[in-house]
C-alpha cells in the first residue's frame, strides 16, 4: 500500500476514454458500449471498463407495478449514469432536475488489465445496493474512482444498483396486490446480472449481495429467496442493517399507504379504498404523490417509525406463511455484518451531506442538545418506544440515568435497540441454522467530526459510503489535522476492504477469508459461532447484550421487529457460549 508522505490523500490521474473498443462487451441483451478508465498514477497503472447506466428492466406499465426482465437490445449505450430514482424528499441536495421515474439502472465496474497481465474471465462480481432508509440515495452513492481502486484493482466486478425509493418503490395495497416494488427491483437487477455474467466477464457462481443500511436489509431479504442452486447469491454483505431492526419492516406501512390514497386520490369515505381512488394516485404527477408523502408521514410518527414506506412480507417471493419461517428455511448463505458500536447516531445527528435524512427525522434529541437533556426525558422517550410496562421498567433499569448520563443513556439504547441488537440477533439466528456467519465491529473515531457534527464517531452506514467506497478525505470538506489521522483511516479502510474483497472472492469456497483482530477499534469473528466461541471479545463491547438476550426469551424477537413473533429462542439458545444472568 503506497504512502503518502504529505498526509493528504492520493492523487490519483484518471484518464476516460469514451466509447473504446476495448470496452465494447458482448453479452446475453447486446453489445454494451463501455467507458475505459485508465489509472495511471497508482503502484500497478490498470485499466478497466465501466459501463453506466445500464437498464435491467422493461418500463412497467403503471406506477407501484413489478418490473419484467429485459429483452434483447441490441446494443446499449452505457457511457452515462442514468437518472436516479425519486427520494421522498426531492428539495435535498438540488435533486429537482437529476431523478426520474423511469430510473431502473445499473451500473458496471469491471477489471481489464494491467501492465503486466492481460484481460481476466470468470472473476467474481459485488452487487451493491445503496442505503438511504428506503427513501433516499442512488447508484451514483459510490464513488468511481473508489470502486476501480479498491475493488476492481483487486480482480472484482462491482455492479452497483438503482432501485424505486420511498412511496413509489414501497407502496401497499394488499387488495390489489401491490407491494414492495423497489424490493422487486432489487431481485429483477440481481438476476439480471446473473443473465449477463459471460458480457461482464464474471463467474455465475461467485456473485456476492452487500447492502448499505435499508440495502443491507434488501440483501438479507433476497438470501432468503428461493433461488436455483445455479443463480443463488454466493453471500451477503450487510452493513448497517439487517431484517430484525425495528425500522427494517415497519408493519404500518398499509396503513401509510391508505392515507397516501387519501391524500391524493381523494377517497370519498375516508374508510375504504376503491379502485378508482387507487388509479388516482397510480396516475398523479409525481409532485402530487411526494407532496401527499410529506402531508403523510408528517401526520404519524412514532419513534419506530421514522422511515415510513419500507419492504412488507411477501409469502410469494419468500415461498413462506411469514417471515420467521422464511429465515428458518432459507438454504445456507454465508452472511458477512460490520456493524458500529454507535450507529445510534444516524439518529442523533444531521447528516445532511450524506444520503441518511430519513433516520435523522423525528429524533428526540440531537447531540448539541446533549447538555441538556434529562432523565425524565428519556424515561419519557422509553415510554413511548416500548408499550410493555414491565419492559418499560426493565429498559429504565438497564440504561440506569442520572444528572450526567441522560443523553449517554438515550444514546446507547438508540444504538442497541434500534441497530446493534437485532443484528448480533440475526447473526446468532443464522449462525444457529447453518449458514457461515462473520460478524466485524468497527468503531473508527474522526477527530475533525466535533467541529460539525458533535461527535467523535461514525455511524457505520456513514462510514461506508465515505470511506470503503471512495479514496477521498472522509466527508469530503473535512480536512484530516495530522498524519496520525490519516494513517488511522488507511489502517481501518485497508483491512474493512480487504475483508469485503476476500469474502466476495471466496465465501462460497467454504473457508474462512479473514484474518483475526481484536483491539478496542476493531474486532473480527472469522468462524462460524458455533464452531468456535470467542464471540466473548463482542460481547465485552457490548454490556447490555446479555440484557436483550432476556428480554427476547420473554419477548421473542418481535421486542425489535413485530414481523418475528415466532422466534422466542432464536436469539438465546447460546450457541456462542454467552451465559444469561441469573
Amino acid at each position: 500500500m503506497r504512502v503518502n508522505p504529505s498526509g493528504r490523500w492520493p492523487d490519483d490521474q484518471y484518464h476516460i476514454a469514451v466509447a473504446h473498443p476495448d470496452c465494447l462487451l458482448d453479452s446475453s441483451i447486446g453489445n454494451i458500449q463501455a467507458l475505459k478508465y485508465s489509472l495511471t498514477a497508482a503502484e500497478q497503472p490498470f485499466e478497466s471498463c465501466v459501463a453506466l447506466g445500464i437498464p435491467y428492466s422493461q418500463l412497467p406499465r403503471h406506477r407501484f407495478e413489478f418490473t419484467h426482465g429485459l429483452k434483447y437490445q441490441g446494443f446499449i449505450n452505457a457511457t452515462k449514469f442514468g437518472a436516479k430514482c425519486v427520494p421522498i424528499k426531492t428539495n435535498i441536495n438540488g435533486l429537482q432536475n437529476l431523478t426520474d421515474e423511469n430510473c431502473l439502472f445499473i451500473n458496471a465496474f469491471i477489471p481489464h488489465k494491467t501492465a503486466i497481465s492481460t484481460i481476466k474471465h470468470n472473476l467474481p462480481i459485488l452487487m451493491v445496493i445503496h442505503g438511504g432508509g428506503f427513501s433516499d440515495g442512488s447508484a451514483e452513492n459510490f464513488d468511481t474512482k473508489g470502486i476501480l481502486r479498491n475493488y476492481v484493482n483487486q480482480d472484482i466486478i462491482v455492479v452497483t444498483v438503482n432501485y424505486r425509493l420511498g412511496s413509489l418503490g414501497f407502496f401497499v395495497n394488499h387488495a390489489y396486490e401491490i407491494k414492495n416494488a423497489g424490493l422487486y427491483d432489487v431481485l429483477q437487477a440481481y438476476l439480471f446480472v446473473t443473465s449477463i455474467t459471460e458480457g461482464l466477464r464474471g463467474d455465475p457462481n461467485r456473485i456476492a449481495i452487500l447492502g448499505v443500511d435499508s440495502g443491507a436489509v434488501m440483501a438479507e431479504l433476497l438470501s432468503l429467496v428461493s433461488f436455483p442452486n445455479d443463480v443463488r447469491p454466493a453471500g451477503i454483505i450487510a452493513i448497517g442493517g439487517s431484517i430484525s431492526m425495528p425500522w427494517a419492516m415497519s408493519p404500518n406501512v398499509a396503513e401509510v399507504s391508505d392515507d397516501l390514497v387519501w391524500a391524493v386520490g381523494g377517497a370519498s369515505d375516508g374508510v375504504s379504498i376503491r379502485k378508482a381512488d387507487l388509479m388516482s394516485t397510480v396516475c398523479a404527477p409525481v409532485d402530487a404523490i411526494l407532496n401527499g408523502t410529506e402531508e403523510v408521514i408528517n401526520a404519524k410518527r412514532r419513534p419506530q417509525d421514522f422511515i415510513p414506506f419500507a419492504p412488507t412480507f411477501d409469502a410469494v417471493m419468500f415461498n413462506a406463511p411469514d417471515l420467521s419461517t422464511a429465515m428458518r428455511d432459507a438454504e445456507p448463505i454465508p452472511h458477512f455484518y460490520i456493524a458500529s458500536q454507535y450507529d445510534g447516531l444516524l439518529r442523533t445527528t444531521e447528516w445532511t451531506d450524506h444520503n441518511f435524512t430519513a433516520f435523522s427525522d423525528g429524533v428526540a434529541v440531537e447531540v448539541k442538545d446533549k447538555a441538556t437533556f434529562t432523565c425524565d426525558q428519556f424515561h419519557d422517550y422509553v415510554d413511548s418506544l416500548f408499550r410493555d410496562d414491565t419492559l418499560r421498567d426493565g429498559v429504565k433499569k438497564e440504561y440506569l440515568c442520572n444528572v450526567h448520563l441522560g443523553y449517554t443513556a438515550y444514546e446507547q439504547l438508540i444504538s442497541d435497540y434500534f441497530f446493534m441488537m437485532p443484528m448480533i440477533s440475526d447473526a446468532m439466528f443464522f449462525a444457529k441454522h447453518k449458514h457461515t456467519t462473520y460478524l466485524s465491529v468497527v468503531n473508527p473515531i474522526h477527530l475533525m467530526l466535533n467541529k460539525t457534527y458533535g461527535t467523535n464517531y461514525v455511524p457505520i452506514s456513514v462510514l461506508a459510503e465515505t470511506l470503503f467506497f471512495t479514496i477521498e478525505s472522509p466527508y469530503h470538506s473535512i480536512d484530516l489535522i495530522d498524519h496520525f489521522e490519516y494513517h488511522y483511516y488507511i489502517m481501518h479502510r485497508h483491512f474493512t476492504v480487504n475483508n469485503i474483497v476476500e469474502f466476495t472472492k471466496h465465501s462460497k469456497l467454504g473457508f474462512d477469508p479473514f484474518p483475526k483482530a481484536d483491539d478496542k477499534n476493531y474486532t473480527v469473528i472469522g468462524s462460524h459461532f458455533e464452531q468456535e466461541p470467542v464471540y466473548g471479545n463482542i460481547a465485552t463491547k457490548f454490556p447490555h447484550l446479555s440484557f436483550w438476550q432476556k428480554v427476547t426469551k420473554v419477548y421473542g424477537t418481535s421486542a425489535f421487529n413485530s414481523n418475528l413473533k415466532a422466534l422466542n429462542d432464536e436469539f438465546t439458545d447460546q450457541p456462542i457460549g454467552v451465559p444469561l444472568p441469573q
